[in-house]
């Protein structure tokens, strides 16, 4: 659960870093993505096809945007 709501997670490895991209629908439109860093850990969040996705990791943020254009 995700503020109150069921997601999906997907979990990928990036050499010794988690990646954890959540994936819920979402009826807006698709959006280009934003992204941040919190505590150590960069985020990015974006949405396409119905869906919203949110990928969080300690992975540096370049490497973080190569995975996001993957799922573009």
């Amino acid at each position: 659960m995700l503020n109150g709501r069921s997601v999906a997670v997907l979990v990928y490895g990036r050499r010794q870093h988690v990646i954890n991209v959540f994936v819920w629908p979402d009826a807006a439109g698709d959006s280009r993505p934003l992204s941040g860093a919190t505590l150590g850990y960069n985020w990015i969040e974006w949405r396409k096809d119905g869906m919203e996705m949110w990928a969080v990791s300690d992975l540096n943020a370049a490497e973080l945007s190569e995975l996001e254009r993957l799922f573009l």
